[in-house]
C-alpha cells in the first residue's frame, strides 16, 4: 500500500491511475464517475507542465472543436433569461472544456500497452455492469412477478438510459472485436452477450446504427479475409440477434409498432405513439424554433422552456406532461446554441471520419458512426456518460493507433 502511495507521487503515474479510474467507473453511477473526472481534471491543472502537454496536431485540432463547442453554449448565457438553468447545463457542458485538457495533459507519456490497458479496462467494466444489470433485473423480475419487464426497464433501470447503456456496449463490442488476445475464451460469448444486451434494450435507433456498422465492417474487409474464430463469432451473433428477437413477447416488442407517420398531438398517453411518431412531434416543435433564430439559437438556460412553451401552443400533451427534450442532439445543439454549436459538433465527428480513413482504421469508423447515427434520435451528450465517451473513449482509441511503444 505505501509503494503505491509512493508511487502516485509521480505525476505520470497519477496521471495514468486517474484516468483508469475515470474510464473504469464511466458506465457506473454518474455521481461515482463525476468524482473521478473532478479529481482526474484537478490533477491536470495542478500538475500542469507545458512539456507533457499533448503535441499531436491531430488531437490539437479535435480538441479546438471541442472547445469552440463548449465556447458557443457558455457565450449563450448571455442571451439568456434563465441564468440559474443556464449555468445548470454549462456544468455539464464544462467537460467539454475540462476533460479534453486533462486528457491532453499528459497523454503523449503514455505508450501503447498503457493505452491497450486502459481499453481493456472498460470492456471489463461494461462486462461487469452488463453481468450486474442481469441480476438485478432478475432480482426485480422475482421481486414484481412480472419476467416480461427483463425485457425492457428492468435491465436498463439500474444504470442509466437504455441509449447510453446501448451506446457503451456498441463501441465495447467493436474495441473487443479488433483485439482478439484480450481474454481470448471469453470474447465470442462476451460479444454475444453484448449484442444480445443491444437487443433487449431495443433501443432502435441503436440497433439500427449498429447493424449498419458492422455491415460495414464485413463489407470493407470481406467476410473471406476474417479468421475461422471471427466468421463465428459473426454468424453467432447473428443467430443470437435473430433468435432474441423471435422470442420477443409481442405486447413487449418495440419492434412490432406499425409503421405510420400520423400522430394526434391531443392524445393523452405516450401509447398512443410510436418512438417514431413521438420523435416527429417533438422535431415539428422545435424545427420552427430554429428557423426563428438561426445565427444564435435561443440561448442554453431559455430553449428548453421555449420548446415546452411551444408543446403548450400546439396542444402537444404527452410534451407538457414529460418536458421533452429534442430527441435529436443536433438539433438540440443548434437551438441552445446556434450555427456555430452545431458546425462544431458536426466538424469533431468528420474530424475524426478522417483520421480513421488517414490510419485506414475501419474500427475507428464503426465508433464514430455508431455515436454520430445515435445521436439522431437521442441527445446524447447532455450528460456525462455521452461526454465521456466522445471526449476520452474515442480519443484514446486514436491516439492508440498512432502511438508506437
Amino acid at each position: 500500500m505505501m509503494a503505491f502511495l509512493k508511487g502516485l507521487s509521480d505525476p505520470n503515474k497519477r496521471y495514468f491511475f486517474l484516468l483508469a479510474a475515470v474510464i473504469i467507473s464511466l458506465p457506473i453511477q454518474m455521481n461515482f464517475n463525476a468524482l473521478w473526472i473532478s479529481l482526474f481534471s484537478l490533477n491536470a491543472i495542478l500538475s500542469f507542465r507545458r512539456k507533457d502537454f499533448e503535441t499531436d496536431k491531430g488531437l490539437l485540432l479535435l480538441y479546438g472543436f471541442y472547445l469552440l463547442f463548449f465556447i458557443s453554449s457558455a457565450l449563450s448565457l448571455i442571451y439568456s433569461e434563465d441564468l440559474d438553468n443556464g449555468l445548470i447545463k454549462i456544468q455539464t457542458k464544462l467537460s467539454f472544456l475540462l476533460i479534453p485538457f486533462a486528457f491532453a495533459s499528459k497523454l503523449k507519456n503514455l505508450g501503447k500497452s498503457q493505452i491497450q490497458w486502459l481499453l481493456r479496462s472498460l470492456i471489463l467494466s461494461v462486462l461487469a455492469c452488463t453481468i450486474f444489470c442481469y441480476l438485478e433485473g432478475l432480482y426485480q423480475a422475482i421481486e414484481q412477478q412480472d419476467f416480461i419487464q427483463l425485457y425492457d426497464s428492468y435491465l436498463s433501470d439500474p444504470l442509466m438510459h437504455r441509449a447510453y447503456f446501448s451506446l457503451f456496449l456498441g463501441i465495447s463490442i467493436l474495441l473487443w472485436w479488433q483485439d482478439p488476445k484480450f481474454l481470448s475464451k471469453l470474447r465470442i460469448p462476451g460479444i454475444i452477450l453484448f449484442a444480445l444486451t443491444i437487443l433487449l434494450l431495443q433501443g432502435r435507433m441503436n440497433i439500427l446504427a449498429f447493424l449498419l456498422v458492422v455491415a460495414g465492417i464485413f463489407i470493407f474487409k470481406t467476410a473471406k479475409s476474417f479468421s475461422k474464430k471471427q466468421n463465428i463469432l459473426a454468424i453467432s451473433s447473428a443467430a443470437v440477434l435473430i433468435l432474441a428477437f423471435s422470442l420477443l413477447p409481442k405486447k413487449y416488442n418495440r419492434f412490432n409498432q406499425p409503421l405510420t407517420f400520423d400522430y394526434d398531438l391531443s392524445a393523452p398517453s405516450t401509447t398512443d405513439y410510436t418512438g417514431l411518431t413521438i420523435r416527429l412531434a417533438i422535431w415539428d416543435m422545435a424545427i420552427p424554433l430554429v428557423e426563428n433564430d438561426r445565427v444564435l439559437g435561443l440561448g442554453i438556460g431559455d430553449y428548453k422552456a421555449e420548446l415546452v412553451k411551444k408543446y403548450n401552443e400546439e396542444g402537444f400533451v404527452v410534451g407538457i406532461k414529460n418536458k421533452y427534450n429534442c430527441h435529436n442532439q443536433f438539433i438540440e445543439s443548434y437551438l441552445s446554441a446556434g450555427i456555430i454549436s452545431l458546425l462544431s459538433l458536426l466538424g469533431i465527428f468528420i474530424l475524426y471520419l478522417f483520421y480513421s480513413f488517414k490510419t485506414k482504421n475501419i474500427f475507428l469508423s464503426g465508433m464514430v458512426l455508431y455515436f454520430f447515427i445515435s445521436m439522431i434520435t437521442e441527445s446524447l451528450l447532455e450528460r456525462h456518460w455521452g461526454i465521456s465517451l466522445i471526449c476520452i473513449v474515442i480519443p484514446l482509441y486514436l491516439k492508440g493507433i498512432k502511438t508506437e511503444d
